[in-house]
C-alpha cells in the first residue's frame, strides 16, 4: 500500500487527493493543513465579504469528501522535511513518513513594512477566519472607517467589500496606476474614477508611514503628513510562498520568489516529491491562481500514481470586478513592433466600456476588457483565451466592410460558434448572413453559425445554470458534490439547546449569534456571529466550523474536518452545548458480544497530545483523533475544572500556551479569554507560569498573576478572567 502525503488542502491539494483516490483505490492518503477549516475557495473570500456568494458556495468540497474518499486530514503545521529518510516533521513533535509527497502549502500575505504594522486591527485577507473577524466587527459596529493599502485586485476587492457594508474607506495607492499586470493606463483611470464616484476616498501617489494606536489601530499617518482615523488597516501588498520548512532539503527553490521549482510534470528536484498550486513555479511561471492550481494538482496526482500527464500553461487569464464593472485580461498585452491594437472605447457618457485587443501576425496575442457586468466581459475574455490557445488566424474577424466595429470587437458577433466552426468544421453548418439593427437604429450585418443540437444540451444548460453564481466571480465549477441545499429534508434530525428540542428543517443550518443570517441563534458572547454549519449530505448529518474565533467541538475534539454526527453527540460552541438527535441508524452493523474482563495495566498509558487514557497498541487516539506514534507514561497535564469545557486536558511540554487562539496547547472557547492568556515554561522539572498581558487577568490561588514567572505547584488552581479555572496535574 502506497502512502501519499499532501501538505495543504487548497485547490491543488484537494484535487490531487481526489485524483489519487480515483487512480489508486487502496492508497493511504493524508492531507496536512494548519488551517482549522477544510477546503474552501480562498479566491472567493472577498466575494463572500461583499455578499455575492452564500455559505454553501464558499466550500470547495462537500462535507463527506474526506470520509467517503478515505482521506485523513491532520490539523497541524509542517516545520521540516528530511528527504533522505522521507519524513515530515510537525510543530507538535510528530514525525510523518511518506512514500510520495505533494507540496501544496500555498502562500501567505506579506506583512506590512511600516511602523505599527503589528497592532491589532492591521489585517490581511487570506483565511476564512480573517473574513469572519471583519464581518463580526461590522456587525458589532466597531468598524466604521478603514484604510486599504495595495495596488492589486485583492486591494480593490477589499475596498468594494468594506464599502458595500457601510464602512467609510480610504484607498491608498503608492503610484497612480491600478493593477499594472491587468489594466493599462486608460482602464486604470476608468476604475479609479468609478471608485471615486461610489464615494471612496482615493489617495494616489501616497504611502502609509506608520499606524497609530494604543493597543489597537486608531489612525494612520501618510508620508505626506496627513492623518486618517480608522479602526482597520487592510493590507494587500502581495504574498510569500510557504517554503521555509524546506530549508536544508533536496527540494530546490527559486532564489527570488522562494517558490518550489518544478517541471511540467510538477516533479521537483527531489525524488518522490511533487509540488502544485501557489507554491509551485513551473519553469519561469509562478501563477498563484485557483484554476491553474487545480490543473497542477490533477497533473501531480496522475504522475504520483504512475501516470503520464503534463501541465499546459496556455494564455494567462485574470478577472475581477468593481461594483457594476467587470474586468478581464488575457495573454500578452505589450505593444511592441509588429503588434496591431484594436480599440473599442465609446465616450457617450452612458456607460463605461473599454476593450483593447493586441494582434500579431494574424493571431490574437492579448486582450484587456472592462465594462458593465451585463455586457458579458468575462465570457468574452474566456473566448479570447480560446482564440489565443488555439492559435487561430483571425484576419477575417479584423475587417469591417460597413466602417463599424470589426467582428472581433462586435458584441453581437457569435464568436463562440465561429471558433467551433474553425476547430471542427465538419460538425457545424454555416448559416446565411443576417442583418440586425443596433440600439442607435443603424443597420449592420453579422455572420450566424448554426450548430447541431446535442441530445444532452438541456443537461448541460442545467449544469451551467447551477454553477452560474460561481463562474460569475471567476471561479470554476466545484467538484462533483453530493450535497443539495433546500427544504426537503429526507432524514430529519434535532438539536436540543437549553432543554428545547429544535428540528433541523433544511439541509444547511447556520448556527451563531447573528439573528439576521443564522437559522439557530445562540445568545452567547463566546459564539461568533456565524460559528458553524450543520449540513445534511444524503442520509448523514455533518457539523462544520465556519471560521469561528473559538472553534467548534464535538465532545472534546475540535472540528477541523466536517464531522459525521451520531445520535447523542454533544456540540460545544463557546459556552453553549447542543445535543444532536436523529432516528437514522448507524451505517455500521452493531455486533453484540460478551464483555471480556480487561487486564489491569501495570503502567498507566496516555495520549501524548490530550492525556486521554489509551491502550499500548493504539494508533489513533479515540479522544482527540491524532496519531499516537508511541504510548507514553502519563505526563504532566492541564485540566479544566469548570465551565462548558470542564474536563478538557492538554499535555505539557517544555513550553505551553493557554488561550482562545487555536494555536494554543489548551484552547478555551470563551469570549472573555484572550487569544494568548497564559504562558507556561518548564525549568528544572518545575513549571513556571505568567499572565501574557490578557485583557481580564489571571489569579493563582487568588493572587493576581503578572508578567513575571511564578512557580506553579501541582494541584494549584489558576483562574482565568475569574471565569474558567485550570489545574496542573503531574500524576
Amino acid at each position: 500500500m502506497t502512502r501519499y502525503v499532501i501538505v495543504g488542502d487548497g485547490g491543488a491539494g484537494t484535487t490531487a487527493a481526489q485524483t489519487i483516490r480515483q487512480r489508486d483505490r487502496s492508497a493511504e492518503i493524508m492531507i496536512i493543513s494548519d488551517d482549522p477549516n477544510p477546503a474552501y475557495y480562498r479566491a472567493a473570500l472577498t466575494n463572500y465579504l461583499v455578499g455575492e456568494l452564500n455559505e454553501a458556495q464558499l466550500w470547495a468540497v462537500p462535507p463527506s469528501f474526506y470520509s467517503k474518499l478515505k482521506i485523513e486530514r491532520v490539523f497541524g503545521r509542517v516545520v521540516g522535511l528530511d528527504t533522505a529518510a522521507q519524513r515530515l516533521s510537525l510543530q507538535n513533535g510528530q514525525s510523518v513518513p511518506y512514500d510520495r509527497l505533494l507540496i501544496a502549502a500555498g502562500s501567505r500575505a506579506k506583512r506590512p513594512p511600516f511602523a505599527g504594522g503589528s497592532l491589532p486591527g492591521v489585517m490581511t485577507m487570506r483565511t476564512l477566519r480573517d473574513v469572519r473577524e471583519v464581518i463580526d466587527l461590522v456587525k458589532l459596529k466597531q468598524l466604521k472607517r478603514a484604510v486599504i493599502v495595495g495596488g492589486g485586485p485583492l486591494a480593490m476587492e477589499w475596498v468594494v467589500g468594506l464599502h458595500e457594508r457601510g464602512v467609510r474607506v480610504t484607498y491608498v495607492l503608492r503610484g497612480d496606476h491600478l493593477m499594472r499586470r491587468t489594466l493599462d493606463r486608460t482602464a486604470s483611470d476608468l476604475t479609479l474614477s468609478r471608485m471615486k464616484l461610489a464615494g471612496v476616498d482615493v489617495r494616489t501617489n501616497e504611502e502609509v508611514a506608520e499606524v497609530l494606536g494604543d493597543g489597537r489601530v486608531t489612525a494612520v499617518r501618510l508620508k505626506s503628513g496627513a492623518k486618517i482615523g480608522c479602526e482597520l488597516v487592510g493590507v494587500a501588498i502581495g504574498v510569500t510562498c510557504n517554503t521555509e520548512w524546506l530549508a536544508g532539503s533536496a527540494v530546490s527553490l527559486d532564489a527570488t520568489t522562494q517558490a518550489v521549482l518544478t517541471d511540467d510534470k510538477m516533479a521537483t528536484t527531489a525524488a518522490h516529491i511533487w509540488a502544485a498550486g501557489d507554491v509551485a513555479q513551473v519553469g519561469e511561471h509562478l501563477l498563484q491562481l485557483w484554476e491553474p492550481a487545480r490543473l497542477q494538482g490533477r497533473t501531480a496526482g496522475v504522475n504520483m500514481t504512475g501516470g503520464e500527464a503534463r501541465f499546459a500553461l496556455g494564455a494567462h487569464y485574470n478577472a475581477t470586478r468593481l461594483y457594476d464593472l467587470d474586468f478581464a485580461s488575457v495573454g500578452d498585452f505589450r505593444e511592441d513592433n509588429g503588434v496591431t491594437a484594436l480599440v473599442d472605447f465609446p465616450r457617450t457618457g452612458k456607460e463605461i466600456r473599454y476593450r483593447k485587443l493586441f494582434v500579431r501576425g494574424g493571431q490574437l496575442q492579448g486582450a484587456i476588457l472592462l465594462g458593465d457586468r451585463k455586457l458579458g466581459v468575462r465570457q468574452r475574455g474566456r473566448l479570447y483565451k480560446k482564440l489565443i490557445d488555439a492559435r487561430l488566424n483571425i484576419t477575417e474577424l479584423m475587417q469591417s466592410p460597413f466602417d463599424e466595429l470589426p467582428p472581433l470587437l462586435d458584441p453581437h458577433f457569435d464568436l463562440r460558434s465561429w471558433i467551433e466552426h474553425v476547430v471542427r468544421p465538419s460538425e457545424n453548418t454555416l448559416g446565411a448572413p443576417k442583418t440586425v439593427v443596433n440600439r442607435n437604429g443603424e443597420m449592420r450585418r453579422t455572420q450566424a453559425f448554426k450548430l447541431p443540437v446535442q441530445p444532452d444540451a438541456p443537461t448541460r444548460q442545467a449544469q451551467a445554470k447551477a454553477t452560474e453564481a460561481l463562474t460569475a466571480v471567476g471561479l470554476p465549477a466545484p467538484m462533483k458534490t453530493m450535497m443539495r441545499i433546500g427544504n426537503d429534508v429526507e432524514h430529519p434530525a434535532y438539536v436540543i439547546v437549553a432543554g428545547k428540542k429544535i428540528k433541523l428543517a433544511q439541509r444547511q443550518i447556520a448556527v451563531g449569534r447573528a439573528a439576521d443570517v443564522c437559522d439557530l441563534v445562540l445568545n452567547d458572547a463566546g459564539v461568533s456571529h456565524v460559528h458553524a454549519h450543520i449540513v445534511q449530505d444524503g442520509r448523514d448529518w455533518y457539523v462544520r466550523d465556519a471560521g469561528s474565533r473559538n472553534g467548534t467541538y464535538v465532545g472534546e475534539k475540535r472540528v477541523t474536518v466536517p464531522h459525521l454526527l451520531e445520535n447523542g453527540d454533544e456540540l460545544v460552541l463557546g459556552e453553549s452545548r447542543l445535543r444532536f438527535e436523529t432516528a437514522v441508524p448507524r451505517r455500521t452493523k452493531q455486533v453484540q458480544s460478551k464483555p471480556r474482563p480487561q487486564k489491569q495495566a501495570a503502567v498507566a498509558l496516555a495520549c501524548p497530545h490530550c492525556a486521554a487514557t489509551i491502550k499500548k497498541t493504539t494508533k489513533f487516539c479515540p479522544q482527540c483523533g491524532r496519531a499516537v506514534a508511541e504510548a507514553e507514561q502519563v505526563r504532566p497535564y492541564l485540566v479544566v475544572l469548570d465551565g462548558a469545557q470542564k474536563g478538557r486536558r492538554a499535555v505539557l511540554g517544555d513550553r505551553a500556551w493557554v488561550g482562545r487562539d487555536f494555536h494554543c496547547d489548551l484552547v478555551l472557547a470563551n469570549g472573555v479569554i484572550s487569544g494568548r492568556h497564559l504562558e507556561i515554561v518548564k525549568r528544572n522539572d518545575s513549571y513556571w507560569v505568567r499572565d501574557w498581558g490578557s485583557r481580564n487577568g489571571s489569579r493563582l490561588d487568588g493572587e493576581p498573576l503578572g508578567a513575571i514567572f511564578v512557580l506553579w505547584q501541582p494541584n494549584d488552581t489558576i483562574s482565568l478572567a475569574d471565569t474558567v479555572s485550570i489545574r496542573l496535574n503531574t500524576t
